[in-house]
């Protein structure tokens, strides 16, 4: 199995819901989508113990931190992205090549909208964009190359 650390991934966008996708720079750190289905209880009353099937899915939310600076156009994207109701934009996850020249980056695609947006300010480390991704449908799990 192959190990993979973050260095190079990349996360890009296209807020127009296509698959021209604008690198949106200086990530500092991801995380999710914290995907979950729901479950659906179908137990009879003669039913010793509960039995259960797999409901809906709801796709989840993905975090990310981006280095901030208010006029730069990655940050004016997502500012905008917020501000709008629609339509659905379209995410891209790139992940990093292990030591192979030849291999083809793997990517995950999803559609989503910014439903939080926040900075965080110290005197040591980099002015930050706290942002979340709310998935709409299928939470791009399914990678291709």
């Amino acid at each position: 199995m192959a190990i993979r650390v973050g260095l190079n991934a990349a996360l890009g966008v296209d807020v127009t819901g296509g698959s021209t996708y604008v690198d949106l720079g200086c990530i500092l750190d991801m995380s999710g989508p914290d995907a979950s289905r729901s479950d659906i209880n179908v137990s009879c009353l003669s039913d010793l113990n509960d039995v259960f099937r797999p409901g809906p899915g709801d796709g989840g939310t993905y975090s990310f931190n981006l280095s901030y600076y208010p006029s730069a156009s990655k940050n004016r994207i997502l500012a905008d992205l917020y501000a709008q109701r629609a339509p659905l934009a379209s995410w891209q996850l790139t992940f990093p090549v292990i030591a192979s020249t030849t291999e083809t980056r793997p990517v995950e695609t999803w559609t989503g909208y910014v439903n939080n947006l926040g900075r965080e300010i110290s005197r040591d480390s980099l002015i930050s964009q706290s942002v979340s991704v709310k998935v709409s449908g299928d939470p791009g799990y399914t990678v291709s190359t």
